[in-house]
């Protein structure tokens, strides 16, 4: 991904296909990936030897949010959707529930028909402010992936059961299936074996939909961690 887009707070307007027209914050703002996957598929590489930048404060993005949403009204473009994604596990962020606050606050005095969303894999829901600023999204997209060679990530599976219990309205289901091989050996996520299982633990979940998808660049695959 280009660096005067991964480096952005603020990314967009982009046309998603399933939020509509969006704004996207990336909490990250670098484009070396910070997060607790190593998701082969993913557009941020974590091997980048890029300095590592300093995280946006609370204030950068309410700033950076408020002209860019006032930019698009004053030019007459409806934003449909904020969504937290980018480089990176938003929920890492150390100020992530008070930046969610804010977010709330600005869309509800700007743009009230705007919804939030927010991609995440619930890395940081062991905090109760995460946890507590997870339920004021409109749309939580969990990512929850088949592991080549194993059945069931545990740990990750526990944590959507969390939110699952604590959540008042409905959630999503993220998941990307693939074929490779590293070394010699096969790492695809996609047998049989592992697709049935995957399919058993989403019946489990009851989501309101399974969101599955594909990679849109080249990227080489290495063992899942």
């Amino acid at each position: 991904m280009e660096k005067h887009i991964c480096n952005s707070i603020i990314i967009g307007p982009i046309q998603s296909r399933r939020n509509g027209r969006s704004l996207v914050i990336n909490l990250m703002s670098s484009c070396s990936r910070r997060c607790v996957f190593n998701c082969s598929e993913c557009a941020f590489s974590k091997d980048s030897r890029e300095e590592a930048q300093a995280l946006p404060e609370p204030y950068a993005v309410v700033e950076n949010l408020m002209q860019k949403l006032q930019q698009e009204i004053d030019l007459g473009n409806k934003i449909e959707n904020i969504s937290f994604a980018g480089a990176g596990e938003p929920t890492l962020h150390p100020k992530f529930s008070e930046i969610m606050e804010d977010v709330v606050l600005i869309r509800n005095l700007i743009s009230p028909d705007t919804s939030i969303s927010i991609i995440t894999n619930a890395a940081g829901i062991s905090q109760a402010n995460v946890m507590k600023a997870l339920m004021k999204v409109n749309h939580l997209v969990l990512k929850y992936d088949a592991k080549a060679h194993e059945i069931a990530d545990d740990e990750l599976l526990s944590k959507i059961t969390l939110i699952k219990k604590h959540l008042k309205g409905d959630f999503s289901v993220q998941s990307i299936f693939y074929e490779g091989e590293y070394r010699g050996h096969n790492i695809s996520n996609s047998s049989n074996k592992l697709m049935e299982a995957w399919a058993a633990q989403i019946a489990s979940l009851r989501p309101i939909e399974v969101i599955l998808y594909m990679a849109n660049h080249d990227f080489k695959l290495v063992p899942y961690n």
